[in-house]
């Protein structure tokens, strides 16, 4: 087990037009790490992170797809120290 390790999560959202913006970033310590690596499954991390990542000044409605269809860019990247470890 790797003591004092910083986990940073950032959800990442597609406009519609191609880019892509950061919706929410937290910072945690190896608990969630732990956590992560025992999930069940990419859902049930992407499902619990929804509801602990804070969000950023982003407004979500502000970069909602023009065209009415469904973003194509809905993720959570997952850093441990630094380097990026899950994409969920």
């Amino acid at each position: 087990m790797i003591i004092n390790m910083k986990v940073k999560v950032q959800r990442i959202m597609d406009d519609g037009c191609g880019n892509t913006h950061i919706i929410g970033e937290s910072y945690f310590d190896e608990t969630l790490y732990n956590d992560i690596i025992s999930a069940e499954s990419d859902s049930v991390i992407y499902d619990a992170l929804t509801e602990i990542v804070e969000e950023t000044d982003i407004d979500l409605y502000e970069i909602g797809n023009p065209n009415g269809y469904g973003n194509s860019v809905d993720e959570f990247r997952i850093y441990v120290d630094g380097e990026l470890f899950k994409t969920v």
